[in-house]
């Protein structure tokens, strides 16, 4: 499988928020945790970000946002959730 990363400040374009509400969508579980390919980089897979904007484009509510984010995480590790 080919996966592409990306970094931050393509999260928060991609969604549409800044940087600091990238944190809070995290902390609340709207945003998967990155993971850390060094001690100063943090990155996502593209699909992720890519899931997670079109459902919000479907007017998923937070709730369901949230499901999809503990899906993706599951699926990193190979767990269904």
């Amino acid at each position: 499988m080919n996966v592409s990363l990306v970094k931050r400040s393509t999260v928060c374009k991609r969604l549409a928020i800044g940087r600091t509400l990238s944190f809070e969508h995290e902390r609340v579980g709207l945003l998967p945790e990155p993971v850390m390919i060094n001690a100063r980089s943090a990155v996502w897979g593209e699909h992720e970000i890519d899931a997670i904007a079109a459902a919000r484009m479907a007017g998923k509510n937070t709730d369901e946002i949230r499901q999809l984010v503990r899906d993706l995480t599951a699926a990193r590790k190979g767990v269904s959730a």
